[in-house]
C-alpha cells in the first residue's frame, strides 16, 4: 500500500514539475517577445521601477513549497462534497503534526516552489 502511494505521489510530483517547466519555458518566450519589440534596455527600465524586496524581508509560507497540498474538493459517498485542508505532504507521510503557514522558515522540509 505505501509502495503505491509513493508510486502516485511520485507520479504527480513529475507531472507538476512538467508543467512548471512548461510555464516558464512559455514564460521565457514572452519576454523574449518583449525583448523583441521594445529592446532589453527598455524592460530593464520598467524593472528597475519596480520596488524592491529584499531577501531578508522575504518571509516564505509553507503554501510556497514543493511539498505543499493544497486545499481541494472532495466527494463523499453520500454525495455531498467536503473541502480539505491544505497540508505539507512529507509531514504527513511522516506523521508529523502539521504547522502553520509562517513555520516554513526554520521548516528543514522547506524547498521553494520555483520555476527557475
Amino acid at each position: 500500500m505505501y509502495e503505491l502511494d509513493f508510486s502516485i505521489c511520485q507520479q504527480r510530483r513529475e507531472k507538476e514539475a512538467t508543467e512548471k517547466a512548461e510555464e516558464w519555458g512559455f514564460a521565457t518566450l514572452e519576454l523574449a517577445e518583449l525583448v523583441r519589440v521594445w529592446g532589453k534596455q527598455a524592460i530593464a527600465d520598467e524593472l528597475a521601477k519596480l520596488p524592491d524586496t529584499p531577501p531578508m524581508q522575504y518571509h516564505p509560507l509553507c503554501a510556497q513549497c514543493v511539498n505543499w497540498r493544497p486545499p481541494r474538493r472532495l466527494e463523499l459517498s453520500n454525495g455531498k462534497t467536503h473541502m480539505s485542508a491544505g497540508f505539507c505532504e512529507l509531514r504527513a507521510a511522516s506523521d508529523l503534526v502539521q504547522m502553520p503557514q509562517h513555520y516554513a522558515a526554520k521548516c528543514s522540509f522547506y524547498e521553494p516552489n520555483t520555476p527557475f
